[in-house]
């Protein structure tokens, strides 16, 4: 019951990789004008080292690697370390390793969806991956208490 329950639950689409299709200039003006709508309300003086700041965090993947077992689900960005979340803390508060520091984080999963939130003392990452179809449409979202509105952006990537 277990084997069915857990194939049943994953989707179909989840496992593989993806490959960005969404073109680099598209990204970058999405960020660059999410960017700008964020920081529309700081004092002019420190909009240019918030410009600076958010850029560099709004960060897209070239390529994504995803795998399941009955105990775990992982992902990989672009070869760096995986990301690992034990199935028995999915949907609640933990701790995940990414790049070698720990990092608070909750991820849930629902049908073919995933959702990764990473708070820290600054604000919070949301990243929202969405399968359908050999399709992967990858949403990001960067929160701030300094933030007017939050920055956001998304990629598409096609399974390879």
């Amino acid at each position: 019951m277990w084997i069915l329950w857990a194939a049943l639950s994953w989707g179909a689409d989840i496992e593989g990789t993806f490959e960005r299709s969404t073109p680099s200039s598209e990204i970058s003006a999405a960020v660059e004008a999410a960017v700008e709508a964020s920081i529309a309300d700081l004092p002019g003086m420190a909009r240019g080292r918030a410009r600076g700041q958010l850029t560099d965090k709004a960060t897209t993947c070239s390529n994504y690697a995803f795998r399941h077992t009955e105990a775990e689900l992982a992902w990989r960005c672009d070869g760096a370390a995986e990301v690992v979340v034990p199935v028995a803390q999915l949907g609640v508060q933990t701790t995940l390793q990414i790049d070698g520091q720990a990092v608070p984080a909750t991820v849930t999963h629902q049908g073919d969806v995933i959702e990764a939130v990473f708070a820290g003392e600054e604000g919070s990452r949301t990243i929202r991956f969405t399968f359908a179809a050999g399709q992967l449409t990858v949403d990001n979202t960067l929160a701030g208490s300094k933030l007017s509105v939050p920055l956001m952006w998304s990629a598409s990537y096609a399974r390879q």
